[in-house]
């Protein structure tokens, strides 16, 4: 795979928001993507993006993107591991 030949691990996910909670959720799970990437000891700066895949009445379907370059971390998949733990908290829990 081309992204592990360059020490990259990366994943979409996806959730539902009513359309009040669209830009203050994509902005805190941004954040704390790169906040748990710090803090985790990734040393380049993370790929966090979102973007808004279809509209309804009551909310949107928003994609998100992160990946992260592994290098130097000795278990990337633990690291990645506890960053989704903390994002999926921002998205069910608003932490």
């Amino acid at each position: 795979d081309l992204g592990l030949d360059y020490y990259v691990i990366g994943e979409s996910f996806e959730t539902s928001v009513p359309w009040d909670r669209v830009l203050d959720l994509c902005k805190n799970v941004k954040e704390r993507i790169v906040r748990e990437c710090k803090e985790k000891g990734v040393q380049f700066a993370p790929l966090s993006t979102c973007r808004v895949t279809q509209t309804y009445d009551a909310g949107a379907c928003v994609y998100f993107y992160f990946a992260f370059n592994y290098r130097g971390i000795s278990d990337p998949i633990h690291v990645y591991e506890q960053i989704e733990v903390m994002y999926i908290r921002t998205i069910v829990k608003g932490e």
